[in-house]
């Protein structure tokens, strides 16, 4: 029965350390190689009242954070004074999934061709929050998608655990910007 109680707990744990799937795309033409500078895109003020709060304030700066790090890396610099090469946008997708855990004892008695068992079971469904990081340039002259680079999975399970949340989104945001600028 200790198994029962404990199996939620760690199937939550073993889904919380799953690894992301990283996926990229990008405009084969645009001139990825050649961009030297950045900005953040900043929509334009809403009335108030309009805006949508966001999940998870603390790690949106931690994304923010470690793209930019990496950035600076790729000898990407961020340009606020002057019009930089490509805008970029960061948002976080945040979706409810579902796992079933199911529990079965039983026990029985008999030998020799006759006998009898019976069993209990009982199945839960579990409900988590799974997030993900999704990253987009788009050039600031054309004002056209040129890159788009998507984290699924990898702001599940930070929750409570700062350090634990700058590591593993740190990461996840080296791992999608690893093939970046992409080889033709």
């Amino acid at each position: 029965m200790r198994l029962s109680r404990s199996a939620p707990t760690l199937l939550l744990a073993l889904t919380a350390c799953a690894p992301y799937t990283i996926r990229r795309d990008f405009d084969a033409t645009a001139p990825l190689a050649a961009y030297r500078t950045y900005d953040w895109y900043r929509p334009k003020p809403e009335k108030v009242g309009d805006a949508t709060p966001r999940m998870g304030a603390f790690n949106d700066a931690r994304v923010r954070a470690a793209v930019e790090r990496e950035l600076a890396a790729k000898h990407l610099a961020r340009e606020t004074a002057a019009d930089p090469d490509v805008l970029l946008d960061y948002y976080p997708v945040y979706q409810n999934r579902h796992y079933s855990t199911h529990t079965r004892v039983g026990f029985g008695t008999g030998g020799r061709g006759w006998g009898m068992r019976t069993s209990i079971g009982s199945s839960r469904r579990h409900t988590y929050k799974e997030g993900t990081i999704v990253l987009q340039m788009v050039d600031f002259k054309t004002n056209k998608l040129v890159w788009e680079g998507v984290a699924e999975g990898a702001l599940t399970g930070l929750a409570g655990d700062p350090q634990g949340a700058e590591e593993a989104i740190g990461r996840a945001v080296r791992d999608l910007l690893e093939e970046f600028p992409p080889k033709k």
